[in-house]
């Protein structure tokens, strides 16, 4: 089964970028070199750290929690997210969708294209 990742940046300006992928390291090493496909957003506002990462077995789901993520939360929310990612399932009250908190993903891991387990 194929996995797929939310995360959430943190970028220059105390700015956060949600977004999904189902390749982690390609796609932050995408936004943090401003390669071709890179995010309009992560262009004008450099990558500086990874906050949060959610790995889910869902496409679906992970489109989902990006969206919510997005357009649902505040700020106040996100970071409180952020300091416990656990939470992420419960925003989505009966939904069964299903994710994994990978906290030790950092930025390096994923310029350095080191592998994630």
């Amino acid at each position: 089964m194929d996995k797929y990742y939310v995360y959430m940046l943190h970028c220059k300006g105390d700015a956060l970028y949600t977004g999904s992928t189902p390749d982690i390291k390609k796609r932050i090493g995408t936004h943090f070199f401003h390669e071709k496909g890179c995010a309009k957003f992560t262009r004008s506002h450099p990558v500086e750290q990874v906050a949060m990462v959610w790995e889910t077995d869902s496409k679906s789901a992970a489109l989902k929690a990006e969206h919510y993520i997005k357009k649902k939360l505040t700020r106040a929310e996100k970071q409180a997210l952020i300091q416990k990612p656990e939470e992420l399932e419960a925003h989505f009250g009966e939904e069964s969708l299903a994710f994994t908190p990978l906290p030790h993903i950092t930025l390096e891991m994923c310029i350095k294209k080191e592998i994630l387990t």
